[in-house]
């Protein structure tokens, strides 16, 4: 299924925002599991209440979740992006033998009207011949 370049750009655009959020979402998910942890506290090696070892597996959850995100977006965006530059370059290459053809088709159509003014002008000479 052919894909527009209009339709190609705007891929682009969604993996280039989903990865700008899932970015954002690892860093904050990394920045939250640090603030949260037992060593950053300050705090002996004290046991850990229980509420902590589900918000560290959440978080730790959370941001295995969101690097994959980032990747596979990542990739998309650069695959939609190589994707586009060489649908450009394909449609440019034709417009530009478009173009070829059209001047070639412009200039056999100029030596055509040349060909058939000078046979009108010949004709209407030896019409002009006979009369006189």
């Amino acid at each position: 299924m052919a894909r527009t370049l209009r339709q190609i750009k705007r891929y682009r655009l969604g993996f280039g925002l989903i990865f700008l959020i899932s970015s954002v979402i690892l860093l904050a998910s990394t920045f939250a599991r640090h603030i949260l942890s037992p060593s950053a506290t300050g705090a002996p090696n004290e046991e850990q209440p229980a509420g902590l070892g589900t918000s560290t597996n959440l978080s730790t959850i959370i941001s295995v979740t969101s690097l994959l995100t980032s990747f596979t977006s990542l990739g998309g965006f650069f695959f939609s992006t190589a994707v586009a530059w060489r649908k450009e370059r394909r449609d440019q290459e034709n417009a530009d033998v478009e173009l070829e053809k059209k001047k070639l088709e412009l200039e056999q159509l100029r030596r055509e009207l040349e060909v058939r003014k000078k046979r009108s002008s010949t004709t209407n000479k030896k019409k002009g011949d006979v009369a006189n």
